[in-house]
């Protein structure tokens, strides 16, 4: 009788979760639905939320390059000029140099040339 008693619980226990079970598994699978919806919903938000801060930081850098590179540009510029100004100072000096070379050189001997004419009788 007892072993009777012991397999009808056992029994009516399986019956009872088998349909638990269903039910569970049910509220499990809409709970995992419901848990993807909200987080398909958050991740759209935060897109929603980031996009425009993103492209306002790819504007700020773009802006920053933009500056980096006009002021790259300018004293690029700015060396060149100083570059030629260096070196037509230097020709300058150069031909300054050698103009006071010139002058300062002692005048060149002068040679004269005589020509004797022998007449024979």
């Amino acid at each position: 009788m007892r072993t009777i008693l012991i397999a009808s619980v056992f029994a009516a226990s399986t019956l009872v979760l088998g349909a638990c079970s269903q039910e569970t598994q049910d509220k499990a699978a809409q709970a995992a639905d419901a848990a993807a919806d909200d987080a398909k919903a958050n991740a759209d938000k935060v897109a929603a939320d980031v996009a425009p801060k993103v492209d306002s930081a790819a504007d700020v850098a773009g802006q920053a390059i933009d500056t980096a590179a006009d002021k790259a540009g300018a004293a690029i510029g700015e060396a060149a000029n100083r570059l030629g100004n260096a070196a037509q100072d230097a020709g300058a000096a150069a031909k300054a140099d050698l103009a006071r070379d010139r002058d300062r050189a002692p005048a060149a001997a002068t040679t004269t040339t005589t020509t004797t004419t022998v007449v024979s009788p």
